[in-house]
């Protein structure tokens, strides 16, 4: 997405910003790992598991609970039945009342335990499990709760080892499984994670986040047809919730499932409107299925209702896609009132501004984001692609020399510098800039082309002695090897050859147009390659077709929107770097 330091110069060719180093396009962008979901699914997960578990502890209580002791096994029959009316803070004073007269009743202790947890009140719920196990440390359903109390807490080191402990009975092996297999997942042991969660047998399929957690798993270790269908598992289950769904949907989205994605998102949309994320997912789904308009209804609803700023940054990139450049203008400008601190909005904003030339501007909204997150590297490797563009050269250099310092991996901005100091004719400087990068990063194929393309640059000022030429060539071709699709290292290979061997420069330059036929400057230079080799019909034919493309990308820049001031929705100010007035 980002246009960055790119160059009209010719001899500079339309050399791409390497994107992938700084961001991609939100469209594309991929969600975190299912391995490192946040605790509050694994923490519902649990507290689905205590309520049912705690029904079973009572169910066996009922039956092999105290015999002898009356008053004991009224408090908990009578506590049992409040529970199942939903009414937990009496059941909880019913256990108390009967643990003052039977202190060390381990059923009323694991009842009392259970009922706090449904409170949320871990740490006494978990007082009671503990004085359980120290009266009977094979007391099983204090030992489940005491476990899933853990879980549910995120101390995933203790509650491993409390179902590790429960793996070793038969009775309770399929619960432990289940857990430790989850817990493997988290940790991406996928194929240990798999071979748990399939042995927890029938107990699996009563858990929709443990089915989910598998096609995690089958999705990983490559068996993608196998993750589907345990996830059209989900369908066929009595208790599948809305954030089950929604888990389901978010897991086909990043493994670029987009139909399964879609239709998981809508089951939780019917069962839940509103649901947090929900609509965000939903619309990016639409928008990665093409379905554009329904995507920004979706947006348009969920923003007016609850302004949210990462929905407002993906409403301003599906207007932007739809031409709709008024309405990408006010989605990025509320978002950045919204997060000031959300750089993504900055950047996008930005760049809707960069596309209609307007660099002043840009440069406003990038000085506005760095006034609220000023280490950013990414504002400031764009404030030195928009201070290139408004040839403030000095100024871009100390930028981005600035940027170089604010992370480990900065390839991008000593690209970027490197640009600057190659547009600003120190191409010596250029070279020793990338040649510095390339010796950290010698397998990036973009700091590989640039590099060849400056030394291309610098033996043309030899007239391509044989001693300049050997180190671009060399460069080139290490970049290709890298990246072979990328078509304007093709074309400055073929540069080296165009004195020596027509029929290898043409060669390259034909590489070149399999990778992008509308390579303007390719079809030019081909075409006076074929006059040389007297194939002339083939370079009238390659020169018309450079002319139709050329003239193409100018009408195609013609409608490009011009962007002269940029105000909210309600009108106001223009764009301004005071931190009172966000753009």
């Amino acid at each position: 997405m980002s246009k960055s330091l790119v160059t009209r110069q010719p001899e500079l060719a339309r050399a791409p910003f390497p994107g992938d180093g700084i961001r991609n396009s939100l469209l594309n962008r991929r969600l975190t790992p299912n391995s490192q979901r946040v605790n509050r699914q694994a923490c519902r997960l649990a507290l689905s598991l205590a309520l049912c578990l705690l029904g079973t502890a009572l169910f066996l209580a009922g039956e092999n609970g105290p015999q002898n002791v009356t008053a004991s096994r009224q408090a908990y029959e009578s506590g049992l039945a409040l529970i199942r009316q939903g009414k937990i803070k009496e059941a909880s004073a019913v256990f108390e009342k009967g643990l003052q007269q039977d202190p060390s009743n381990l059923f009323l202790l694991d009842a009392l335990g259970g009922a706090y947890s449904l409170q949320g009140r871990d740490k006494d719920a978990r007082r009671c499990f503990l004085a359980a196990l120290h009266i009977d440390p094979a007391f099983t359903p204090a030992r489940k709760n005491m476990a899933l109390s853990y879980f549910r807490a995120g101390e995933f080191p203790l509650a491993k080892k409390e179902f590790e402990k429960l793996a070793a009975s038969p009775g309770t092996q399929p619960l432990a499984d289940l857990f430790l297999g989850m817990l493997a997942e988290r940790d991406q042991q996928f194929e240990k994670a798999a071979r748990l969660l399939q042995s927890a047998g029938p107990m699996l399929f009563q858990e929709p986040q443990g089915l989910i957690a598998l096609a995690h798993c089958d999705y990983e270790l490559g068996r993608q047809d196998e993750a589907r269908r345990i996830l059209a598992g989900l369908n066929r289950l009595s208790r599948v919730s809305p954030g089950d769904y929604f888990q389901a949907g978010r897991l086909c989205l990043q493994q670029g499932d987009y139909s399964e994605s879609q239709i998981f998102f809508e089951s939780a949309n019917r069962l839940a409107p509103g649901l947090a994320e929900l609509d965000y997912y939903r619309a990016l789904t639409l928008a990665e299925l093409g379905r554009l308009p329904e995507a920004l209804d979706i947006l348009r609803v969920s923003t007016s209702r609850h302004p949210d700023a990462r929905e407002l940054n993906l409403l301003g990139h599906i207007a932007q896609k739809t031409g709709d450049t008024k309405l990408a203008i006010q989605s990025y400008y509320r978002a950045a009132e919204l997060e000031p601190e959300m750089e993504e909005n900055y950047l996008d904003y930005s760049e809707l501004v960069l596309n209609s030339e307007n660099y002043v501007l840009a440069l406003k909204i990038l000085d506005a984001g760095l006034a609220h997150i000023p280490h950013s590297y990414r504002l400031m490797v764009e404030k030195g692609a928009v201070l290139d563009k408004l040839l403030r050269r000095r100024e871009a250099d100390e930028v981005l020399r600035s940027a170089t310092k604010i992370q480990a991996d900065n390839r991008v901005a000593m690209t970027s510098l490197a640009v600057v100091e190659a547009h600003d004719l120190r191409l010596s400087d250029a070279a020793d800039t990338l040649r510095q990068a390339i010796a950290r990063y010698p397998a990036d194929a973009y700091l590989r082309y640039y590099y060849g393309l400056v030394l291309v640059q610098l033996a043309e000022k030899q007239n391509m002695a044989p001693s300049a030429v050997e180190p671009a060539r060399h460069e080139l071709e290490e970049a290709i090897k890298l990246n072979p699709t990328y078509a304007d290292a093709y074309y400055q290979l073929a540069k080296t050859y165009l004195g020596t061997d027509p029929a290898k420069a043409a060669e390259e330059l034909e590489a070149c147009l399999r990778q992008q036929p509308d390579h303007y400057a390719a079809e030019m230079e081909l075409g006076r390659v074929y006059q040389k080799m007297g194939r002339r019909s083939e370079a009238e034919r390659i020169v018309a077709k450079a002319i139709r493309d050329k003239k193409a990308e100018k009408d195609k820049e013609d409608t490009l929107p011009r962007i002269e001031e940029v105000k909210p929705s309600g009108g106001g100010t223009s764009m301004s770097t005071d931190k009172e007035k966000l753009p």
